[in-house]
C-alpha cells in the first residue's frame, strides 16, 4: 500500500488533470441520460402486468394515452383546439364527440357544416325528453323550444337515420303515441355518449401519442399541447410523467445546493481549519458528478434513484474525506512535510475506509437481488457512487491537499471537543436500565413498523399537489370516475357480451366500453372505426375497458379486482390467459413483488453486514450488539409514520430499511472500535467508557448531523412522495442511529463486556 501511496503523491498534478477532463466529461453526459418514470418497468418478465403489456402492444401498438379537458368552451372552440392538438407532431389521434356524430350522420340530408351539426346534436340530445312515455310531438315541441321554427327542419334531418324505427315524424298518425321502451335506450345511450365527451361547456379529449406514455417525443407533444391554451388540462401516465420531468431537475439542484451549504455549516462548526469544509466538498462534488455523469452507461435509470443519488452520495461518503484529512493533520503536527504526511497517511488509512465503506456496499449490493429490479437500477448507480467517492479520495484529495497545505494550516482554528464525562458516568452507572428502556421502545416499535398503511401506486409518485393529480381531480369534477382498467381477453363475441352483462351488476363499475357488447345491442354506429381500432386485437386479443368509481389501491380496490377477476374466470374459463392492466393492476402487481422481496433483501442485508463486522472485530457478540442496535433504530424511525397515521410508500420502507443499516452502523462500529481499544489496554470499565464516547462523539456527531441534514432537505424539496419518504426516514434514521449508538451501544457493550473479553483474554492465554 506504501508503494501506491507514493505513486499517488508523485503524480498528484497528472491525477488532478485526469479528474478535471473526467469531471468535465461526466458533467457533459448529464443531460443526455434516460430517466425513467414508469415504475412497471421495473416488474419481473413473468408478472402479469409485463405480460399483459407485451401483449397489449402487439395487439394494439405502442402507443401512450393521454386524457386533455377543455373548460367552458363552446363547440367551435373545442373543435378548434382538437385540430391544433391533432397536428401536433407525435399525436397519433385524437378522438372527441364529433367522431361519433359526424359517423353517425354521414348519411344525413340535413345540409349542414360539421361544426353545426356536431353543435345541434348536442343540444338536440340534451332536449330530448327522456321517459318512455314521451311521443313524436314531445320531441317536436322540445326540438323547438332548443332551436326555433326556423331550425326544426334541420335538426329532425339529423336525426333521420338514427331514429329509424324508433320514431318517424312523417308519420303524422303516431306523432301522439308512446315511443316506448326502444326510444328509452336509444336516447340513453346518445346521453352517455355525449357525457363522456362533454358537459357544461366542458370537452374531454382522448389524445393517442405515437410513442410509449415515457418517450421524448410524447413528453415534447405533452410540451406542444399545453402551449395551445391556458384551458387545456392533460391527465395520465403521459402526462404525469411530463409533469415529473419538469419538476425533478430543479429538485435535485436545490436539494444538492442545500445539503451542500447544510455541510460547510457543519463542517465549519466541528473541523478544526476554516479551509477543511471547502476541500470536502471539491472532493464529493467530483465524485457526484462522476457518478451522475457515468449514469449514460445504463439504458436508463429510475426517477426515483436519480432524484437521491446525489444527496445520499454526499452523507454516506463524506466521512471518507473527514478520515483521511484529519489523519494528515495529526501526521503533520508530528512534524512530517506535506508529501511524507499524506504518504503516511494514505497508508495507514486504507484499511480503515475501505472497511467502513464496505458496510454500506454491501446493503446496496443486496438490494440488486430484488425481483422488482429497482432494487438493481438503485443498487448500481449508488453503489458505483460509493466507490467513485473511494477512488476520489484516494487519488484525487491527497494532491488537492497538498497543494493547499499552507491554506489549510493558516486558517486552523480551535475545535470543539466532547469530554461527555457526567454523560459516559450515567450510562456505565445505569446501564440495565439503558438497555431495558430501549428494548421497551424498540420491540413494540418493531411491532408496529409492520402495521404501517402501505402504497405502491401513483401515489408512490405523485402528491396530491402535483399537477398531475390536480388536473385529474379537475376531470373527475366534471365528468366522474376516470379510474381505467383494461382487460384484454380472448376474442370471442357472445362470452365478450356476457362477461359484460357480468361486469355491469358490480357495483363500483361504472361503464363498460365493449364492442361486442355494443353491436349486440344495437349500437355499434356509437363506434367509428377511430373508437374501434382502440378495442379490437389485431391478432388474438380484444379490449374491454372498464371505468372503476374506487380508489386506486387499498383493501376494497383489491376485494374489487379480485371480484372482475372471478367473472373473467366464470365465462373464459380459469385456465384462459386474460390480463387486467391499469394502475390499479399495477399497484397490486408491485405489492405482491415488493413484500416478497422485503423479507429476503432484510435477511441478506443483516447476514451480509454482520459478516464484515464479525471479521472486523473477530468477534461473535460484538456484531449482534451492532446490528441489534441499527436495526432498533430502524424499527422505531419506521414506526413513528404509523404513530402520526401516515401512509408509506412501501418501496421506500423497505430499501430506506436497508440503506439505514449500511449506512448507520458506522456510527456504531466506530464506538466498538474505541471502547476494544481501551478495553485491550486493560483500561477500567467506566474509563473505557468514557474515553470512546469522548473520541467517538464529534465524528459521530458530525456524520449523523450531515445525514440527517440531508434527508431534510431530501423531505422538504422533493415533490415526490418516494423521495420525500425516503428524506423523511434518513432523517429520522440519523438521529435515531446516533442517539442508540451512544446510548445503546456502550450499555450493551458494558454488560457484556465480561463474556466478550473473557474469551479473548482465554484465547491469548492459549
Amino acid at each position: 500500500m506504501e508503494k501506491l501511496s507514493l505513486w499517488v503523491v508523485k503524480n498528484k498534478t497528472i491525477i488532478i488533470i485526469c479528474f478535471v477532463i473526467l469531471t468535465v466529461a461526466s458533467a457533459v453526459c448529464i443531460p443526455f441520460i434516460t430517466i425513467n418514470y414508469d415504475d412497471t418497468f421495473y416488474l419481473p418478465d413473468s408478472s402479469a402486468t409485463k405480460k399483459g403489456l407485451s401483449v397489449m402492444q402487439g395487439e394494439f401498438g405502442r402507443g401512450g394515452t393521454s386524457l386533455a379537458l377543455f373548460k367552458d368552451k363552446e363547440t367551435g372552440k373545442i373543435l378548434e383546439a382538437k385540430g391544433h392538438i391533432s397536428r401536433t407532431e407525435g399525436v397519433s389521434k385524437v378522438i372527441w364527440l364529433d367522431d361519433i356524430i359526424l359517423s353517425l350522420l354521414k348519411d344525413s340530408t340535413s345540409g349542414l357544416d360539421d361544426y353545426r351539426k356536431v353543435d345541434y346534436f348536442i343540444r338536440a340530445v340534451n332536449s330530448l325528453p327522456k321517459n318512455s312515455n314521451a311521443t313524436g310531438t314531445d320531441i317536436l315541441t322540445a326540438l323547438t323550444r332548443e332551436f326555433g321554427e326556423e331550425h326544426i327542419y334541420e335538426v329532425i334531418s339529423l336525426f333521420s337515420g338514427i331514429a329509424e324505427g324508433v320514431f318517424d315524424f312523417t308519420d303524422t298518425t303516431s306523432l301522439d303515441k308512446p315511443l316506448g321502451l326502444k326510444y328509452t335506450v336509444l336516447v340513453s345511450s346518445l346521453d352517455s355518449q355525449v357525457e363522456k365527451f362533454y358537459m357544461d361547456k366542458n370537452a374531454l379529449f382522448t389524445i393517442t401519442f405515437e410513442e410509449d406514455d415515457y418517450s421524448p417525443k410524447t413528453y415534447k407533444a405533452i410540451d406542444d399541447i399545453s402551449a395551445i391554451s391556458d384551458d387545456l388540462y392533460l391527465s395520465g401516465n403521459s402526462a404525469s410523467a411530463y409533469y415529473m420531468q419538469q419538476n425533478q431537475l430543479t429538485e435535485i439542484f436545490n436539494a444538492t445546493i442545500l445539503v451542500a451549504l447544510i455541510t460547510i455549516v457543519v463542517m465549519l462548526v466541528f473541523s478544526t481549519s476554516w479551509f477543511d469544509p471547502v476541500i470536502y466538498l471539491i472532493t464529493i462534488a467530483v465524485a457526484i458528478v462522476l457518478n451522475m455523469g457515468s449514469n449514460i452507461i445504463f439504458e436508463n435509470v429510475s426517477y426515483l434513484t436519480e432524484s437521491i443519488a446525489a444527496a445520499l452520495q454526499l452523507a454516506l461518503t463524506m466521512d471518507y474525506a473527514v478520515f483521511l484529512l484529519n489523519r494528515y493533520k495529526k501526521e503533520r503536527k508530528e512534524g512530517l512535510f506535506p508529501k511524507e504526511a499524506m504518504v503516511k497517511s494514505l497508508t495507514a488509512s486504507f484499511s480503515a475506509i475501505s472497511a467502513s465503506s464496505l458496510t454500506t456496499i454491501a446493503c446496496f449490493v443486496t438490494i440488486m437481488f430484488m425481483k422488482f429490479k429497482l432494487g438493481l437500477d438503485m443498487g448500481l448507480v449508488m453503489g458505483k457512487g460509493v466507490l467513485l467517492s473511494l477512488f476520489t479520495v484516494f487519488l484525487l484529495l491527497p494532491g488537492v491537499v497538498i497543494l493547499c497545505d499552507r491554506v489549510i494550516m493558516s486558517t486552523e482554528h480551535k475545535a470543539i471537543n466532547f469530554t461527555a464525562k457526567k454523560f459516559s458516568g450515567l450510562i456505565c452507572k445505569y446501564r440495565f436500565v439503558v438497555v431495558i428502556l430501549a428494548f421497551a421502545v424498540i420491540i413494540p416499535c418493531g411491532i408496529f413498523a409492520n402495521k404501517n398503511t402501505f402504497v405502491y401506486g401513483s401515489k408512490a409518485t405523485q402528491s396530491p399537489e402535483s399537477r398531475g393529480i390536480v388536473n385529474r381531480n379537475l376531470i373527475e369534477e366534471t365528468f366522474g370516475p376516470q379510474e381505467s382498467l383494461a382487460v384484454l381477453v380472448p376474442k370471442d363475441d357472445k362470452k365478450e357480451v356476457k362477461l359484460a352483462d357480468s361486469l355491469l351488476s358490480i357495483d363500483e363499475v361504472t361503464d363498460v366500453n365493449s364492442y361486442a357488447y355494443l353491436k349486440n345491442k344495437g349500437f355499434e354506429m356509437l363506434f367509428p372505426d377511430s373508437m374501434k381500432s382502440s378495442l379490437l386485437g389485431s391478432n388474438s386479443y380484444n379490449r374491454i375497458v372498464l371505468t372503476l368509481d374506487c380508489e386506486e389501491e387499498g383493501k376494497e380496490t383489491k376485494a374489487l379486482i379480485n371480484e372482475i377477476r372471478q367473472e373473467i374466470e366464470n365465462v373464459y374459463g380459469s385456465d384462459t390467459d386474460y390480463y387486467l392492466l391499469g394502475n390499479t393492476a399495477a399497484a397490486i402487481d408491485m405489492e405482491n413483488y415488493t413484500h416478497k422481496d422485503f423479507t429476503r433483501i432484510s435477511a441478506f442485508s443483516i447476514i451480509a453486514v454482520g459478516l464484515i463486522v464479525a471479521l472486523t472485530f473477530r468477534s461473535l457478540f460484538i456484531p449482534i450488539i451492532l446490528v441489534a442496535v441499527i436495526e432498533g433504530a430502524v424499527w422505531i424511525n419506521m414506526s413513528i409514520p404509523y404513530f402520526m397515521g401516515q401512509e408509506m410508500v412501501f418501496l421506500g420502507y423497505m430499501i430506506i430499511s436497508n440503506i439505514l443499516l449500511g449506512a448507520t452502523i458506522d456510527y456504531a462500529i466506530l464506538f466498538a472500535t474505541n471502547y476494544k481499544e481501551r478495553r485491550d489496554k486493560q483500561t477500567g470499565l467506566a474509563e473505557t467508557i468514557r474515553n470512546a464516547i469522548s473520541h467517538t462523539l464529534r465524528p459521530i456527531i458530525i456524520s449523523g448531523g450531515i445525514f440527517t441534514a440531508c434527508g431534510f432537505i431530501l423531505g422538504a424539496v422533493s415533490s415526490f412522495p418516494t423521495v420525500r419518504l425516503l428524506g423523511e426516514s434518513v432523517m429520522r434514521g440519523g438521529i435515531c442511529s446516533v442517539l442508540l449508538t451512544i446510548t445503546l451501544t456502550p450499555a450493551l457493550l458494558a454488560i457484556l463486556d465480561k463474556i466478550i473479553f473473557r474469551k479473548k483474554k482465554n484465547k491469548e492465554k492459549v
